[in-house]
Parts: C-alpha cells; sequence; structure tokens
C-alpha cells in the first residue's frame, strides 16, 4: 500500500496524502481500509515509526472504533507495548466516555496477563 511504502520510506508527504484523502472522503469503508493498514504495520515497522504513523491519523479524527481496533490488532501480534500505548491515546482523546475507559483498562489488564511474570529472587 501507498501508506506502507511512506512508513518504510519515511515519506511523511505520502503517509499524510493518503490519511488527508481518508479524512476528505469521509468513506467508513476507507476508515476501515486505512485503520487495518495500519494495524498490519504493528510488527513490521519500530514502535517509534509505528506510533507516529498513528499520531497522524489520530490527528485526523476517525471514528473511535478504529482506535481500540487498532489497540486490539496490535495485542493479537502480542505487541503489547504498542496495544498500551495505541489505547493511551484512544483514552486521551475520549477522555470523558467511559466506555472508552473501560476498554482501556480491560486492556491494559489483558497485557498484564499476557507478560510472564519474573521469576523469584533466589
Amino acid at each position: 500500500s501507498r501508506m506502507l511504502r511512506g512508513v518504510v520510506e519515511k515519506n511523511d508527504k505520502l503517509v499524510d496524502a493518503t490519511l488527508d484523502k481518508m479524512q476528505k472522503d469521509d468513506w467508513t469503508s476507507f476508515y476501515r481500509m486505512v485503520a487495518d493498514s495500519i494495524s498490519g504495520m504493528c510488527d513490521l515497522v519500530p514502535k517509534e515509526d509505528f506510533m507516529k504513523l498513528f499520531n497522524k491519523f489520530s490527528a485526523r479524527n476517525p471514528p473511535k472504533q478504529h482506535f481500540l481496533g487498532i489497540a486490539y490488532a496490535a495485542f493479537m501480534k502480542k505487541k503489547y507495548d504498542i496495544a498500551v500505548a495505541v489505547a493511551e491515546v484512544a483514552a486521551r482523546k475520549f477522555k470523558d466516555e467511559p466506555k472508552v475507559q473501560k476498554e482501556f483498562n480491560l486492556l491494559k489488564a489483558f497485557v498484564l496477563k499476557q507478560k510472564p511474570e519474573a521469576p523469584p529472587a533466589k
């Protein structure tokens, strides 16, 4: 996809053009397609690059379901740090929405259950 190429090549103009078109066209299917593309990159690019892309996506105010969809996609790929970081963005952006706050806390709890505990000190 153009967006993946833009991220890999660190071509902000290409990424921004795709996200701007998404925002301008305001199609549900386009938001979903872009969110799915972003989700697919969580295990292909470094966290810093992923979060830069995600923050650009977030700045265009997509429907809120895409925020947590991306967070859970990262969780399913065992990219727990990215999952929590994405959910934190959603929690800040939708701070007055109890359902988003509940999902954020659930995701954090799921992550804590997945991470192996450190062995006890001898």
